[in-house]
């Protein structure tokens, strides 16, 4: 196996030429946040308010710690 095989789609960086396609990161922000399901990560299509909105409700916990986590989130990805 390519070392690069192994990277997680977050950890690999951008695509040439932009930013990464959110269903791709799908099952990254699953592994994130595991009360969430993949229907509703995939249907965020990694709008930071939706998503912090998601995280909040689930995890019970503020609206600041909950974007916080999705903004680092996003940034790992690329996609803020």
């Amino acid at each position: 196996m390519k070392p690069e095989a192994s990277l997680r789609p977050e950890q690999a960086g951008p695509p040439p030429g932009g930013k990464v396609k959110w269903p791709t990161q799908v099952k990254a922000a699953k592994s994130q946040w595991g009360k969430l399901s993949e229907a509703e990560i995939l249907k965020s299509d990694g709008d930071q308010q939706q998503l912090s909105s998601l995280v909040q409700q689930r995890y019970h916990i503020d609206r600041h710690l909950a974007d916080k986590q999705v903004k680092t989130f996003l940034d790992q990805c690329n996609l803020a």
